[in-house]
Order: C-alpha cells, then sequence, then structure tokens
C-alpha cells in the first residue's frame, strides 16, 4: 500500500489518469476531504472538488505500485 498525492488540472488530466488506473490490478481510492471515491470510476473522480490536492491510495503488489507511478508521474505532487 502507498498513499501519493495528485493535482488534475482539468478533463485531460482526469481521463488519463482514469485511463491508466483501468488498465492496472490496483485498487485505488481517491481522497479529497471527508469525500472518499474509486480512482477507476470516471464519475467519482469528476464529482471530487479538483481545486484540492487529490489523495490516492494504491492498493496491490509493489512492482505493479511503481509502475503505475511512473506511468502517471506528471499529475503528481512531490511533497
Amino acid at each position: 500500500m502507498k498513499n501519493i498525492t495528485l493535482n488534475l488540472n482539468g478533463i485531460d488530466d482526469i481521463k488519463f489518469f482514469n485511463t491508466e488506473a483501468c488498465k492496472t490490478k490496483l485498487n485505488i481510492d481517491m481522497k479529497v476531504g471527508n469525500r472518499c471515491v474509486a480512482g477507476k470510476s470516471l464519475l467519482g473522480i469528476m464529482s471530487l472538488d479538483l481545486s484540492d490536492k487529490i489523495i490516492v491510495k494504491l492498493i496491490g503488489a509493489e512492482e505493479e505500485i511503481e509502475k503505475f507511478i511512473k506511468t502517471i508521474d506528471r499529475l503528481l505532487i512531490i511533497e
């Protein structure tokens, strides 16, 4: 399990993240404030307040997690 922080700036970022999330075997949860949605749900992602940073919980094999993070690295917020 690993938590990462994302910033989604518009529909293109949302579609990119969702497409990549759907390709992986990982279990992905996204949280903004007290609202949590499945990362593989396009409607769920679009219902979030995307003006704030998004906490993403990745659950699965470590190799899959690292591969997914490399794929979406342009969306990551480095803290």
